[in-house]
């Protein structure tokens, strides 16, 4: 009896424990909204994003799309788009992104900041992005999608 008792007690404390460190995450949260945006590097709109560390603003997503163009591993078509809402004030009138720096976008309602390389949070209680799968065609046309 002893026994039983005693794997009861440690099944609940591992279930306490488990429900005690998850993290809420508000970023799933944000409305999903259908995202089929096409960005032709040749509109001169876009011509930020022909070179490495290029970005721009665009429609598109809940708050508007930050488009970025890496360089990693010498990949010259490696893009990423990232939703413009906040992870934690998506619903705020202040929870807009906004770059700073051409490195980092920033929350205006926190000041919270993340990496434009990867959307990592520099505060570690922030939440990382939501980004958005894109495609390149080699050529003219990035494709991003949800």
């Amino acid at each position: 009896m002893f026994r039983s008792q005693s794997y009861i007690l440690t099944l609940i404390l591992l279930l306490v424990a488990y429900t005690g460190c998850k993290k809420n995450s508000n970023s799933s949260l944000i409305p999903n909204v259908a995202v089929n945006e096409f960005i032709y590097l040749n509109n001169p709109s876009s011509f930020n994003l022909q070179v490495q560390g290029g970005w721009i603003y665009n429609q598109g997503g809940y708050k508007g799309l930050v488009v970025y163009r890496r360089y990693f591993n010498f990949q010259s078509d490696d893009f990423v788009g990232y939703e413009r809402a906040c992870p934690l004030h998506f619903a705020d009138a202040c929870g807009t992104l906004k770059v700073v720096n051409d490195i980092y976008l920033e929350c205006p309602c926190t000041g919270h900041q993340y990496l434009m390389f990867d959307g990592l949070p520099i505060d570690a209680s922030s939440e990382q992005l939501r980004f958005y799968n894109t495609q390149f065609d080699g050529n003219n046309v990035i494709q991003i999608v949800n």
